[in-house]
């Protein structure tokens, strides 16, 4: 039975590094991570911007990420030009369920968001 190698990671929250330690099913211990990650990182978690797009996966509001914009991410819808292809977080062009590992970029996100919805005083509202 051969080994498969995993790369570390890059927290998005914490900023830290994800070893490359197997979980229950061989695979790296990211999920965990980031389970006990939004525990004890929870008041930061909390202060990152709510939208009102789902997460494709849980359904839980995606949150404009604006930590550690030296990190890169990649878009996660198929349809975007830049699928998989890794991305600067400029602090305003990434959207994500930290739970999930899902991000959308801001072109995508655009694309999901209600069209009676309109940004005003740092919080999405209805419009009437």
């Amino acid at each position: 039975v051969s080994k498969v190698l995993f790369r570390s990671f890059y927290c998005h929250l914490c900023g830290g590094i994800v070893m490359p330690v197997e979980g229950l099913e061989g695979e790296p211990d990211w999920y965990r991570h980031r389970l006990t990650c939004i525990l004890n990182n929870y008041t930061i978690y909390c202060k990152l911007r709510q939208t009102p797009v789902p997460c494709y996966i849980c359904r839980k509001k995606l949150r404009l990420w604006d930590l550690y914009e030296e990190f890169p991410f990649t878009c996660k819808r198929r349809s975007c030009s830049g699928f998989e292809k890794p991305m600067a977080n400029t602090g305003y062009n990434r959207y994500t369920c930290f739970a999930c590992d899902y991000d959308l970029c801001f072109t995508c996100y655009s694309k999901e968001v209600p069209a009676r919805v309109s940004y005003s005083s740092d919080e999405y509202l209805e419009s009437d």
